[in-house]
């Protein structure tokens, strides 16, 4: 009995830091505000707990500007079709997704379309028709 009680301690030990260590999605994410932007890949971080890509977007007045894009981890999006090698640094890109909450420069992704036209969803498909 004493074994099993120790036994029960450790693993709800391990989920407590487990659920600590992660963020939700509604304090960094506005759910409905999508957007579309067409960015160059500065970086990759093909890593848990999510994919990371840094991007530099420009304006309508021609400056540029530094983004964050998150999507899932590596192991999912990997079963949808995006591995390390498909997006590179200096690869010109469109991404759709959920613009970061505050008017920060970050997007959850939801759609990427390559240079070469391939699309990319990494949580789901979306509708065919998509407003801006």
């Amino acid at each position: 009995m004493n074994r099993f009680y120790y036994l029960a301690l450790i693993a709800i030990a391990g989920l407590a830091s487990r659920s600590e260590a992660h963020h939700f999605f509604a304090p960094e994410y506005e759910r409905e505000a999508m957007i579309t932007i067409e960015a160059v890949v500065t970086g990759v971080s093909f890593r848990n707990p999510h994919v990371r890509l840094d991007l530099e977007v420009r304006t309508s007045d021609g400056t540029t500007e530094s983004w964050a894009a998150n999507s899932v981890s590596p192991g999912t999006v990997s079963q949808r079709g995006w591995l390390p090698e498909t997006i590179s640094i200096g690869d010109t890109i469109s991404l759709y997704g959920n613009l970061g909450s505050n008017a920060s420069r970050r997007l959850w992704i939801q759609a990427i379309t390559l240079a070469d036209g391939t699309e990319i969803y990494p949580v789901g498909r979306l509708p065919d028709i998509i407003e801006d």
